[in-house]
């Protein structure tokens, strides 16, 4: 694994420590999936858009559900448009 992972996991852990939260919700919360810390720690790959969107859940709180649902706003047609 390399050091990268690593410190993102050590920050990940502590991050859920300080908070109270367990890894199977940080990760549900992050990136909608429960079992991601699981994977990355057993040496599963995790892309550097992923490590983005962890990073920002971790700064900002901004959930992959409320990333999706913005999403969604954002490319829903406007009412009248053909």
């Amino acid at each position: 694994m390399c050091v990268a992972m690593e410190h993102l996991i050590s920050d990940i852990k502590a991050f859920c420590e300080a908070r109270g939260m367990s890894a199977g919700t940080f990760g549900s919360y992050a990136v909608g999936d429960g079992k991601f810390m699981g994977r990355i720690e057993k040496g599963g790959q995790c892309l550097p858009k992923t490590v983005e969107i962890v990073r920002e859940f971790m700064a900002t709180g901004i959930t992959y559900e409320q990333r999706l649902a913005a999403r969604k706003a954002s490319v829903q047609p406007q009412q009248g448009a053909a």
